[in-house]
């Protein structure tokens, strides 16, 4: 833990999201100023990882550096997780191995707190297919508690994988079924979860805010579809660069891997029904369904967010490739060739520039430019913090300290580090943030507070027409363009409209 929190931290003020991280941090420092989750603001999950982070904003002070440092606690984390984990089925030589591989993963910092949710999650189904005590059951509840706390679709996965884990149980060790056991076992679970859930429920119930939570997730829930086609044309192949090979593999890799571990599974099984392949049988369901989140945006940085499962099936797979391969020897590379393709994309992220994909010491290679302002003090890239500081430059110059402006979306940071507030509650104007409802609710904000100053990312530009385009329509009406900057559009609002 020492060896791996020294060398995240090493590296931690490197890298600049003004994205992801902006919302991270505005969200935190509103929470401590005494606003309310979806009340006074929205957010897009359950308000763990911001509740987390403003907890580090009281310890330290508020700044990215602080949020950063959190973060990289978080993934040093990990890598004892993932160890540990890794240990119940493996010597301790080969358990080290598994955090070598999170040491160099590409991936976001800002998402290590998924990895540890995974980790987390699977410990806990591990311990109910093995555990022979009721405290499993106790821990599966404040696991659960967690998972609903930050991210609601991991918490939907472990809650059913729960049940296949409990089911494999009883037919591993024959049990009969003992209702009393079965009662007191549910009961542990829920007091458990019951402990981490009740005082959220109280804060929203208590600031009226339980409505909008219950609107906003709800609408998040129905809008989540697997976009199948978000990869480049296989007709295009010739006209790729390498990033658009390697978006194939970060769905092909763990396909693979899973793939030959389900193929040898029926031969295996009439061989030996022991707890470790239960176990490998219940990671390799996990992993599965997290494929979903490689689904939706198949890109290097979203690989180390399904690669503990995956990690654990291809170590187990390659050492008892003797065992369950022999009888389809054409399998018996598919691990290998997995494993290989990943330490090549590893290898090919360490060399980027993009937080999104290196994650490893690396960064400080190419992230040379100090970028300073109130609350930010890191280092990014000359072209990142050329814009960043034009865009600060602008703000500054047309709106006053405590003024509203608006920012269409994704570019919160802006509100942090120039002093200025969001004229609306809302930070995001994706399907399930953008009903009618919503975007009245924007514009009559707008016009009400006479918002002098818009900031448009051009990245999302086409979703915000096609998600929101009431509010799009109202900005083009209301607003003329003053300058771009990088992909960003500073539109001020014209002269002589009232209405």
């Amino acid at each position: 833990m020492t060896a791996s929190l020294l060398y995240y931290l090493s590296y931690a003020s490197y890298g600049f999201s003004e994205e992801d991280w902006g919302g991270i941090i505005v969200a935190a420092d509103r929470f401590l100023k005494g606003d309310v989750f979806y009340r006074d603001f929205n957010i897009v999950y359950t308000p763990g990882l911001y509740l987390y982070t403003a907890l580090a904003f009281k310890i330290s002070n508020i700044s990215l550096s602080t949020a950063a440092a959190a973060w990289s606690v978080l993934r040093a984390l990990n890598c004892v997780l993932i160890y540990v984990l890794g240990s119940r089925f493996f010597s301790w030589k080969i358990a080290l191995a598994l955090p070598l591989v999170l040491w160099l993963a590409p991936g976001p910092l800002h998402k290590s707190f998924l990895v540890s949710l995974e980790l987390i999650s699977i410990l806990s189904l591990v311990s109910i297919i093995q555990g022979q005590n009721r405290g499993t059951y106790f821990f599966a509840g404040l696991t659960a508690g967690i998972l609903l706390l930050f991210r609601i679709d991991l918490f939907a996965v472990f809650i059913l994988l729960s049940a296949v884990s409990i089911i494999i149980k009883q037919f591993q060790y024959k049990m009969d079924l003992n209702i009393s056991s079965w009662l007191m076992n549910c009961i542990l679970f829920l007091s458990a979860f019951s402990i981490l859930i009740i005082p959220f429920i109280y804060y929203l119930f208590y600031h009226d805010a339980l409505a909008d939570a219950i609107t906003m997730l709800r609408n998040y829930s129905s809008s989540v579809q697997i976009k199948w086609v978000q990869l480049p044309s296989v007709l295009n192949i010739a006209s790729w660069t390498i990033w658009g090979y390697i978006n194939y593999l970060v769905i092909l890799i763990p396909a693979g891997v899973y793939f030959t571990f389900l193929v040898q599974l029926p031969s295996a099984l009439r061989k030996t029904r022991d707890s470790t392949l239960a176990c490998m049988g219940i990671i390799t369901l996990y992993g599965l369904l997290l494929m979903p989140q490689i689904l939706r945006a198949p890109w290097t940085g979203r690989l180390y967010q399904v690669l503990p499962p995956m990690l654990i099936i291809a170590f187990y797979l390659m050492l008892n490739s003797r065992e369950m391969l022999k009888c389809r020897p054409f399998l018996t590379m598919l691990p290998i060739i997995s494993s290989t393709a990943l330490a090549l994309i590893i290898i090919a992220s360490c060399t980027t520039s993009d937080i999104y994909m290196n994650n490893s010491i690396f960064i400080r290679l190419t992230n040379t430019t100090r970028l300073i302002a109130p609350g930010v003090n890191t280092y990014t890239t000359p072209s990142i913090a050329g814009e960043f500081n034009r865009v600060r430059e602008i703000i500054e110059s047309e709106t006053a300290p405590g003024e509203p402006i608006f920012t269409v979306h994704h570019l919160p940071m802006y509100y942090f580090a120039t002093g200025r507030v969001n004229a609306t509650r809302h930070y995001f104007l994706e399907s399930y943030a953008a009903s009618i409802e919503s975007q009245k609710e924007i514009i009559e904000d707008l016009q009400r507070k006479q918002v002098k100053l818009v900031i448009v990312s051009t990245n999302y530009l086409y979703a915000d027409i096609e998600s929101a385009p009431l509010v799009m329509e109202y900005l083009t009406e209301h607003f003329s363009e003053q300058e771009t900057v990088g992909n960003k559009i500073i539109l001020i609002r014209k002269t002589g409209l009232s209405q």
